[in-house]
């Protein structure tokens, strides 16, 4: 259960239905944005061609395609790596992987296609290139599907550079006593289950490996709240993360 909401409702929502485990975290409220916070950074450049290969095309002309496709990729990655160094990141640290889109001759829609090498230098490359396309093709399609006799058309090129960016961890720890006193803070009226009940706080930052808690109670969070239902149970595993158990 996630999103700064996620465990206010987390024993309402899960309730009944059976799930093998019901889990949250301290930093539940951030983590509808883990995506877009802990993605690679990347930079991707891309221009429409139109590049047709007959189905028939000769070593000499396959290797002219070749040529076309690398050209194109060699200008997108100086375009690309260029703006990731100004950026601010180090050359040694960008990686590149170009890729292309294509399509059997006189159909409509296109398939992304991940290149299987960095450049078309031989006829016996562009037919690498060429297999890829039929590969995921057949996946995205059915291999029943595949039509090498219309021949094959590029229609985009493009290129993708990225730089890693540094993933958090989470971080494994002994289980310690179950009493979580430490984290205890007080005691509130709180309406749960339509009615009133003494309410024990907790703040969620200080609960530790091994605590338990058992509702009614409320575990609170700058962010976040996460409410135990009566008889209901909370435990803290040994990655800090919290699992709810109903009665």
């Amino acid at each position: 259960s996630y999103g700064g909401s996620g465990p206010l409702h987390l024993a309402g929502c899960s309730r009944g239905i059976g799930f093998k485990d019901i889990i949250t975290f301290q930093f539940a409220a951030a983590f509808s944005a883990f995506g877009c916070t802990t993605a690679d950074f990347m930079r991707r450049h891309s221009v429409s061609t139109q590049i047709d290969i007959g189905a028939r095309a000769s070593d000499d002309e396959l290797q002219a395609f070749g040529a076309k496709v690398t050209t194109i990729w060699d200008d997108l990655t100086r375009a690309a790596v260029d703006e990731m160094v100004a950026d601010g990141h180090a050359l040694s640290k960008i990686k590149t992987v170009p890729f292309l889109m294509m399509r059997y001759t006189g159909q409509l829609e296109d398939v992304e296609v991940m290149a299987p090498l960095p450049a078309v230098r031989s006829a016996d490359d562009m037919r690498k290139v060429i297999a890829e396309f039929e590969a995921v093709y057949a996946k995205v399609n059915h291999r029943v599907s595949r039509y090498g006799e219309a021949g094959f058309s590029i229609t985009e090129l493009g290129l993708i550079a990225t730089a890693d960016k540094v993933k958090p961890m989470l971080v494994k720890r002994p289980l310690g006593r179950s009493d979580p006193a430490s984290a205890h803070k007080g005691v509130r009226e709180a309406y749960i289950g339509g009615r009133w009940h003494k309410a024990n706080l907790y703040e969620m930052d200080l609960l530790q490996p091994g605590h338990e808690v058992t509702g009614p109670a409320i575990i609170e969070h700058p962010a976040t709240t996460l409410v135990v239902h009566p008889q209901d149970r909370v435990h803290v595993d040994e990655w800090t993360l919290l699992h709810y158990t109903h009665a």
